[in-house]
């Protein structure tokens, strides 16, 4: 799926993405990609978007920079990118 999977226009189908993946492979790591950061989503996400943020393992977010490009980093293209933990975050680790 490409562009933004937490705009509105989206919440609906990448939930249920999440739900169909995680019925057949229950065990599998979810990973998902955003341009909104954690703290913009907890802050004005939709009850859709808070049940998406608790059924994935690793949000990558922020906007990619250009200005902050670094090829040599790990599933992101800029500095400002983020590798979050879900469930380390939802257990207040």
């Amino acid at each position: 799926m490409g562009g933004e999977p937490l705009c509105d226009e989206n919440l609906f189908l990448t939930n249920l993405i999440i739900r169909q993946i995680k019925e057949v492979y229950p065990n599998i790591k979810i990973y998902l990609w955003t341009g909104y950061t954690y703290e913009h989503l907890e802050k004005y996400g939709s009850a859709r978007t808070q049940w998406i943020l608790n059924h994935i393992d690793y949000l990558i977010d922020g906007p990619y920079k250009h200005s902050e490009r670094d090829i040599t980093l790990k599933m992101r293209g800029s500095r400002n990118q983020r590798i979050l933990n879900m469930k380390e975050l939802r257990h207040g680790k």
